[in-house]
């Protein structure tokens, strides 16, 4: 559920940042739509002030961005915190299952 949220809201910040570029006229590559955070801050860059000027107004999605328009917390996160964790979990439910035996 977490990361169905997640993916919605970086699908409502990709899409106001595609119309922000359109509108101010720039040219950015795909790889800053998809939030990779190795792109370098250049002052053609969609910034969160630019969405808040522009009239985004999703109080939520705000707080989830950081300043250079790039999300806080992704679903990727969760995806990724949820493979590490669920089996260290098990391991440890089985091995307080197994030692009340």
């Amino acid at each position: 559920v977490i990361c169905n949220w997640l993916l919605r809201i970086e699908k409502r910040i990709t899409g106001e940042i595609k119309l922000a570029e359109e509108a101010k006229g720039l040219k950015l590559s795909n790889v800053r739509a998809l939030n990779d955070v190795s792109v370098e801050q250049s002052p053609e860059t969609i910034t969160k002030a630019d969405l808040i000027a522009g009239g985004f107004i999703y109080k939520v999605d705000l707080f989830m961005m950081k300043n250079d328009g790039n999300m806080r917390f992704m679903d990727q996160h969760v995806d990724i915190f949820s493979r590490y964790f669920y089996p260290i979990t098990y391991s440890i439910c089985c091995a307080i299952m197994w030692g009340t035996v």
